[in-house]
């Protein structure tokens, strides 16, 4: 347990994070680096080559290296719990952040799935508070979980907002309670 009180659910994102996050990364540098920077050397002087590989190509698998190196690094570090009184959240390789979130501070909710992380079958789960006002920027984010849909009802519900088939079953029993009160009172008028 990472921050004070009764956690009943910790998690931590899905294990497709990295993929994700490795797709993502092997992405960017073929497209912003490699795609220029490789055709590139076939215009460049050979007495001079040697300088271009080392100005450009080195820094950049240096820093593809680091990359690869901090998301496994970054993924154990995260963890999400639902608590009895709030929601919380650690992350960080360098720079710590510990956050926790108070149910009665929560207003929004949301559940995000971007096109790539569908075929990851990964979700967002961004956690919004009424201080951050219409800005898109959420307290806490459950990012790149597979559970999306139960993490977001399990919030919900402790909010007080009912799923779904909850909320059908609960008003299909009101409705039911409603007849009964009805036939009774009509019984009453008739007697």
């Amino acid at each position: 347990m990472f921050i004070r009180g009764v956690v009943s659910y910790l998690m931590k994102p899905d294990h497709a994070m990295k993929k994700y996050w490795y797709l993502w990364t092997a992405f960017i540098f073929i497209i912003c680096v490699f795609s220029w920077s490789v055709p590139a050397t076939f215009f460049i002087p050979r007495t001079s080559l040697w300088v271009y590989v080392l100005c450009v190509h080195v820094p950049a698998i240096i820093l593809l290296g680091y990359v690869l190196w901090w998301i496994p690094k970054f993924y154990d570090s995260v963890e999400f719990g639902i608590e009895e009184d709030g929601v919380s959240s650690r992350e960080g390789v360098f720079w710590k952040r510990v956050a926790k979130l108070p149910y009665k501070r929560i207003n929004m909710v949301e559940l995000k799935q971007g096109p790539l992380k569908r075929v990851f079958n990964l979700y967002n789960v961004p956690i919004h508070t009424a201080a951050m006002g219409q800005a898109s920027t959420a307290e806490i984010t459950f990012f790149d979980v597979k559970s999306g849909e139960a993490i977001r009802a399990s919030v919900l519900e402790r909010l007080g907002e009912l799923p779904e088939e909850k909320r059908k079953s609960a008003e299909e029993s009101i409705l039911e309670e409603l007849r009964d009160i009805k036939r009774v009172l009509t019984e009453y008028r008739r007697s």
